[in-house]
C-alpha cells in the first residue's frame, strides 16, 4: 500500500477534500448563522428542539443552502450542525432538502424569495 498525505489515502483526488473539510465546516455554519439572523433568529435557536414553524423553516433552509452551496460535505456532518436536540441525521437533511424544493418547484413566494434573499447576502 502507498501513503501519500494521510495514512491510507491512496488516491491523491481525495487529498484536497481532506484539507477543506474544516473549512467546508465552518463555511455550513456561517451559512446557518446568516440564515438565522435573516429570520431574525439567534443561530442557537437552529439547535433547539422547538417545532416553531419560524425555526422549522430556517432550519429546513439552512440546510437546503448549505447542501447546494457546499457539495463536499457530508448529510451527517450537515446533520452534526444542528446538535443531537432535535435529532438530526441524514434522513432529516434529506427531508429538509426536499421539502424546500417542494415549496420552490410550486413557487411558494415567500420560500422563493428568503432563499433568493439568503442567496444575495451570502
Amino acid at each position: 500500500m502507498t501513503y501519500y498525505a494521510a495514512p491510507g489515502l491512496t488516491d491523491l483526488k481525495m487529498l484536497p477534500l481532506l484539507l477543506t473539510c474544516p473549512l467546508r465546516l465552518q463555511q455550513a455554519e456561517e451559512i446557518a448563522k446568516v440564515v438565522a439572523k435573516y429570520h431574525g433568529l439567534e443561530r442557537i435557536d437552529l439547535n433547539r428542539k422547538c417545532r416553531n414553524s419560524q425555526i422549522v423553516t430556517a432550519r429546513q433552509q439552512a440546510c437546503y443552502i448549505i447542501r447546494q452551496r457546499l457539495t463536499g460535505i457530508s448529510l451527517n456532518q450537515i446533520a452534526s450542525i444542528f446538535g443531537t436536540a432535535v435529532n438530526y441525521d441524514h434522513s432529516a437533511v434529506i427531508h429538509c432538502d426536499k421539502t424546500i424544493k417542494n415549496y420552490l418547484a410550486i413557487n411558494d413566494l415567500s420560500t422563493v424569495q428568503d432563499i433568493a434573499n439568503i442567496k444575495i447576502i451570502l
